[in-house]
């Protein structure tokens, strides 16, 4: 079994005690779960006051409007800031990652060639971008899609087998 030393303890320990991280060359944080639970704990511990404040209320209650206008004010004045670190965070790609990939397949999907044009349902006046798609075992990046080729092949569990059988089950009553 593969295993670290935690960074704040010292600890060697099996690498399943340490969150996953996309930004560090191991693949994994330095510090084990453990002591990132401690580590928190104590902040909430030593910052109780500003958490009732500030925290869950301001996103839920009382204060909700305010803090979603703000949301929604930073995400439109920083749209490059927060899609870059969306892609990041879940996909371990930059948004210059994203952008290399989108004009080596010529702004088309990986499958079916299409450039995607359906209007977004809350920006009605820009496209919707092109989903990346990814292993879902592996994390592995493999290519932009539109929304139905990557809706379609996620509801077949990106199982080889199952597309094939709706291929032949395509053809099968086409021919008739």
């Amino acid at each position: 079994m593969e295993t670290k030393t935690c960074s704040k303890c010292g600890e060697e320990k099996e690498i399943n005690q340490f969150y996953k991280s996309k930004t560090s060359k191991s693949g994994y944080r330095g510090v084990c779960i453990s002591c990132t639970t401690e580590k928190h704990k104590e902040y909430y511990e030593n910052n109780k006051q500003y958490f009732y404040e500030n925290g869950v209320k301001n996103r839920n209650g009382k204060n909700r409007e305010s803090y979603l206008a703000r949301s929604r004010s930073y995400n439109l004045n920083n749209e490059h800031k927060v899609r870059d670190s969306y892609f990041k965070r879940t996909y371990g790609i930059s948004l210059d990652d994203y952008n290399k990939m989108l004009e080596l397949q010529k702004n088309k999907c990986c499958i079916c060639g299409k450039e995607e044009v359906i209007l977004s349902k809350i920006k009605h006046d820009k496209v919707n971008n092109l989903s990346v798609d990814h292993d879902h075992k592996t994390g592995k990046v493999r290519g932009l899609l539109c929304g139905k080729c990557n809706k379609s092949i996620g509801l077949l569990n990106d199982d080889i087998y199952l597309l094939k059988s709706a291929i032949a089950y395509l053809e099968k009553w086409s021919n008739e």
